[in-house]
């Protein structure tokens, strides 16, 4: 029996809103504040750089071509897994199963989960005609998750994202 049970032992969050007294950080910078703030509630300096996995949730507002690596430097996290989700819905919970499972094996010893998106950012600058001022460091590859692609979304035309909005405005217009 195996003595590798996980354990949550930091936590943090953020919320920013566009407009108030605070500019929106990039994505990669809320990400490197939350673990931060995770690793000082955990109560344990130094853990980031202990990590041996940094998995980062799928970022739609920013492009960088490894999130998590970019972050793992910024943290100054040591070699090891990184993790770079798919897009869905219930990917959040998977890599929290998923992640569990390898600690559970021995596969991983502290893991850093994190996600840090600004959608709402994006879509205000657009409405103004600018574009916010983060750095762009290429195209990202997911790695872990579910890559499979909705069969019954396709079959009704809703292979996209942007299908699926419009299908839904256009349901709650009939």
């Amino acid at each position: 029996m195996t003595t590798d049970y996980p354990i949550i032992v930091g936590v943090g969050q953020k919320t920013y809103h566009p407009g108030g007294s605070e500019a929106t950080p990039s994505p990669l910078e809320m990400m490197e504040g939350v673990a931060r703030e995770a690793e000082r509630d955990a109560g344990a300096a130094g853990l980031l750089a202990k990590l041996d996995s940094v998995r980062v949730v799928n970022i739609m507002s920013w492009p960088s071509a490894d999130p998590p690596a970019d972050l793992a430097a910024r943290l100054g996290a040591g070699d090891g897994e990184r993790g770079y989700s798919t897009v869905g819905g219930n990917t959040p919970q998977w890599l929290v199963n998923d992640t569990a499972e390898a600690i559970a094996r021995g596969d991983t010893r502290l893991a850093l989960l994190v996600g840090g998106e600004a959608i709402y950012t994006v879509r205000e600058a657009r409405k103004r005609n600018e574009i916010p001022q983060w750095e762009e460091l290429g195209r990202p590859k997911a790695n872990l998750g579910d890559r499979r692609r909705n069969l019954a979304g396709i079959r009704c035309g809703l292979d996209s994202i942007g299908n699926g909005f419009v299908w839904k405005r256009s349901m709650k217009r009939g």
